[in-house]
């Protein structure tokens, strides 16, 4: 069974007339090494899944063995991202920094509504409350007699004071 070839010769001609436009463009890049460093960066920022297929790198000669062994059972970790990167597979590590970025986009979204559910009910609280006194059942005449006593409070005037 044959298996149909991709071609990345268009894509990487647009790359480089878009990006390096008065670079000669030279034959078509088989491995890193024939890729020269600011192209390669430049590729790396901006077209990660190009530089891949470019490279074609092979897990088993690039990466460490902990990272192989994940990478073989589909278990991507954030933390192998850089490896990713370094070891040539820029299209994966670009998909899996998109993914964190979306999920970290997720859970501050989530914070954020969980914050703003909160100050609402807060407010609406302190909209709704009864205002005043009014929400308070009457004090008894002892109460009010108590708290006259305590604060001093007579039935005489003011200017009446000084006459006793």
């Amino acid at each position: 069974m044959e298996f149909p070839q991709i071609d990345n010769t268009a894509e990487y001609v647009e790359f480089m007339q878009k990006n390096f436009p008065n670079k000669k463009i030279g034959k078509m890049p088989k491995s890193a090494k024939d890729i020269e460093l600011a192209v390669r960066m430049e590729m790396e920022n901006t077209a990660p899944h190009l530089l891949q297929r470019i490279i074609n790198p092979k897990p088993e000669d690039t990466l460490p063995a902990d990272v192989l062994n994940r990478y073989r059972q589909n278990q991507l970790w954030v933390d192998d991202i850089p490896i990713y990167r370094q070891a040539g597979f820029s299209g994966l590590a670009a998909n899996m920094q998109r993914d964190v970025e979306v999920a970290e986009k997720m859970i501050l979204d989530k914070k954020i509504a969980e914050s703003k559910a909160k100050n609402d009910a807060v407010a609406n609280f302190h909209e709704n409350r009864p205002k005043g006194m009014q929400h308070m059942p009457p004090l008894s005449q002892e109460q009010i007699m108590a708290a006259r006593e305590r604060w001093g409070i007579t039935n005489q005037p003011t200017w009446d004071k000084g006459q006793d």
